[in-house]
């Protein structure tokens, strides 16, 4: 059976005998192991997106576990390296504006890492140098 059958057997033999805290017990681990299942699934999901260059899949999958583990330092670096790569890939192209919000976006979720300071940093030099040149 999947987890999510199990969470449904685990609640309806809590409802039918209420004293026997063994069925909320398991209907707890039942749930647990749901949501770990699902964290590691946005997580994998997010690492074969990032792999293939697919930043903007790689960040949604990582904000739907994020959403799911508010506060996991692993996921919430990984998400800032997706809005870094993705900041990187705007930037060689020439899209400076779109590559500073998310190197704004990388640096709002991991504030200590120095390389994306730096890389908004000289993303937003470089957006200036080109737009005095289209004038």
């Amino acid at each position: 059976k999947k987890h999510g059958d199990a969470s449904g057997d685990f609640k309806r033999a809590h409802d039918i005998d209420k004293k026997n805290k063994q069925y909320m017990q398991n209907l707890k681990l039942a749930k647990d192991s749901v949501h770990k299942h699902m964290v590691d699934k946005f997580c994998k999901g997010a690492y074969e997106a990032f792999n293939k260059e697919k930043y903007s899949d790689s960040i949604k999958m990582l904000r739907g576990a994020l959403r799911a583990e508010s506060g996991d330092r692993e996921i919430a670096q990984a998400l800032a390296v997706a809005y870094n790569g993705k900041g990187v890939s705007l930037y060689k192209r020439g899209l400076f504006e779109q590559a500073v919000k998310e190197f704004e976006a990388a640096h709002s979720v991991h504030p200590n890492e120095n390389q994306y300071k730096l890389n908004l940093h000289w993303t937003k030099e470089a957006a200036r140098r080109s737009a005095r040149r289209k004038r």
